[in-house]
């Protein structure tokens, strides 16, 4: 052998550098001896066994919803017939009749008629009333009255309130003409009550005009 070369590699693929020194006879088991502690030769480090992995199932994915971009046609609305009705009147109206109401002008000289209604039972009394509630004033007021009916003539019982300050008989001729003709004309004139004359009593006896 020459003096010197290159250890060759290992069968395990690890690689040592050798310096053989010149091997005299009969140590050739000293020589084997220093020949392995000199190159050093390690044993093989043991290939680790990978262990096994286990495979980890991937989420299956949700179902996705695919979203409308155009919302779905509504159905459009039946039409309802159309029916037609006959405007009836209220009962009100049905009950109610219309009479002319005569009141005396501001100058005392004729009467103006004006058209209200009234409830068809009791009208001649209601009529009456709403005369006298617009003849009342501060010093002049009616408390009560009574209206009876005797074929073609009415007779109209007045009372007046206690606290009055005057009397029917202190009225001027323009304020008889207004509160006692604008009843005399008003129940007169109205066709269906047949009323021909009007008298007016205090409650005692008749009033004379």
């Amino acid at each position: 052998m020459g003096n010197s070369k290159l250890g060759q590699a290992s069968k395990y693929g690890r690689v040592s550098i050798c310096w053989n020194l010149p091997i005299r006879s009969g140590a050739i088991v000293g020589l084997m001896v220093l020949g392995i502690a000199g190159c050093g030769v390690q044993p093989p480090s043991p290939t680790p066994t990978p262990s096994p992995t286990a495979a980890v199932p991937s989420p299956s994915p949700s179902p996705t919803i695919a979203a409308s971009s155009s919302p779905s046609p509504e159905p459009s609305p039946t039409p309802s017939p159309t029916v037609s009705q006959t405007v009836k009147p209220s009962p009100a109206a049905q009950d109610n009749v219309t009479v002319q109401i005569y009141q005396l002008d501001d100058r005392c000289e004729n009467y103006v008629s004006k058209a209200k209604q009234f409830p068809k039972q009791d009208t001649l009394e209601a009529v009456v009333g709403d005369l006298l509630r617009d003849s009342n004033s501060t010093d002049f007021s009616v408390a009560s009255y009574r209206v009876k009916q005797e074929g073609a003539i009415a007779t109209i019982d007045l009372r007046l309130a206690p606290d009055a300050q005057r009397t029917f008989v202190s009225m001027s001729s323009c304020e008889q003409m207004a509160f006692f003709g604008s009843i005399s004309k008003t129940l007169t004139s109205y066709a269906p009550w047949k009323i021909q004359d009007v008298k007016f009593t205090d409650g005692k006896e008749e009033i004379i005009l």
